[in-house]
């Protein structure tokens, strides 16, 4: 009888161990926020994330970008190939705007 409970305890850590994890990754994950440029307040939140597929040089590519907003000071930012820049009010209006009706 021993080795049955063995085995249902090695499978439950089996299964349990890595949901644990995962829900532990994504719960610290969607904590995490980084610096604003403009203030320095730890307050950027992700907006909005935008995968794409371009064509360069005639060959399909993908792409991504994603918009920030400071909760502190309400800065606007684009996130592109690692760098931050600001953003225009009609970029913001047609990526964005439907996500600030919530």
């Amino acid at each position: 009888m021993s080795s049955t409970l063995e085995f249902a305890l090695t499978a439950a850590a089996i299964v349990v161990i890595p949901i644990v994890l995962y829900l532990l990754t994504c719960w610290t994950g969607s904590r995490h926020r980084e610096n604003c440029p403009r203030c320095g307040a730890k307050k950027l939140r992700c907006i909005q994330s935008i995968l794409a597929t371009v064509k360069i040089d005639g060959k399909r590519a993908p792409d991504h970008w994603s918009y920030y907003e400071c909760e502190a000071c309400h800065s606007r930012w684009k996130e592109y190939h690692g760098e931050l820049t600001t953003v225009s009010d009609d970029e913001w209006e047609q990526y964005c705007a439907f996500e600030q009706d919530e």
